[in-house]
């Protein structure tokens, strides 16, 4: 179970709701309060939920932004954006390398024209844990990757708050919807993960000071080139009817060996290295020793079937065929 930070789900839960779960929450002392909700437009009457987000120690607020050439800008904000004394936002956006790939990494910061905005993640970190944030961008990157732990968060509904507020006494609270559909993303534990649990898990390794190193893209390279050199050299050399057989026991003991040495070293070194292109290369490079296989026997056996043909015509040739 993860101690150190607490969720609250809104469900269906309106503005109303949403303030009065903050008026209790400023007398917990939380260490850190993360609003995953962006107030886009106003209401009849805020006057309530905007006294609610100032008397909230250490809260954070969510902004979107959009891709602006090889910088960002502000997209998405809250109506009462920077009008708030008191008040950090961090961006909510989460970095994959497609529109529907898994969500492995979470941000650091965003580049803008007037410098730099923090994420949501490390905007929430900052005010818990400020050490940790240094360590984070004294490491120089873009995004981080994220350690799905194996830890479960405790979630409450805001009905509940009232009768646990001392459970959120100097904990980080995340506040969120944990059933909008737009907020589900697909991740390496779930296809289906509310947004709210990759910002906790982004957040537990930030905590954790859990740093890995993604080796380049050429080293994945190079291992896939090397390894399948090998694998097919050896099987182009081995001879008799048991090649097949030798090949397919490489082949599970290779898969089997990816699986278990990516685990160790992401585990153990924290280093993230990309096995499938070696994988990849290994199947299609038996497929083509396959084919060039099955092609040479098939020529073999057109070569000795015309030699065959031919010895038969020249074994029923007559005398008076010859002369």
């Amino acid at each position: 179970m993860e101690d150190r930070i607490r969720i609250i789900d809104i469900g269906i839960g309106g503005r109303e709701e949403i303030a009065d779960a903050l008026e209790i929450l400023s007398f917990c002392e939380p260490k850190a309060v993360g609003l995953d909700i962006i107030f886009e437009q106003p209401s009849d009457d805020d006057s309530r939920l905007l006294a609610a987000l100032q008397s909230t120690p250490n809260i954070v607020l969510p902004i979107g932004v959009a891709s602006d050439g090889d910088r960002f800008k502000i997209d998405d904000r809250p109506f009462f954006y920077e009008d708030l004394p008191g008040i950090s936002y961090g961006v909510i956006n989460i970095p994959t390398s497609g529109p529907k790939s898994s969500v492995r990494e979470y941000a650091v910061s965003f580049p803008t024209s007037d410098g730099k905005l923090p994420s949501f993640v490390a905007a929430v970190a900052e005010k818990s844990d400020p050490d940790a944030v240094k360590a984070l961008t004294g490491r120089g990157n873009d995004v981080e990757t994220i350690a799905y732990h194996s830890k479960e968060y405790k979630i409450y509904t805001l009905d509940e708050l009232a009768d646990h507020a001392e459970e959120f006494i100097d904990k980080i609270v995340l506040i969120g919807s944990m059933s909008d559909a737009s907020d589900m993303h697909p991740t390496p534990i779930n296809s289906y993960v509310p947004g709210l649990i990759i910002h906790a898990s982004a957040l537990s390794t930030l905590l954790d000071r859990e740093w890995y190193t993604t080796l380049p893209r050429y080293m994945d390279y190079l291992l896939a080139f090397v390894i399948c050199f090998l694998i097919i050299l050896a099987t182009i050399g081995i001879k008799g009817g048991i090649r097949g057989l030798i090949v397919r026991i490489i082949q599970v003991v290779l898969a089997y060996s990816a699986v278990r040495i990516g685990y160790e070293l992401f585990i153990d070194k924290h280093i993230v290295c990309n096995f499938s292109g070696t994988l990849l290369m290994i199947a299609f490079g038996l497929f083509a020793v396959d084919i060039w296989n099955g092609m040479s026997a098939l020529i073999s056996l057109l070569k000795k079937n015309i030699k065959k043909i031919k010895n038969k015509r020249e074994t029923t040739r007559t005398c008076e065929n010859c002369y």
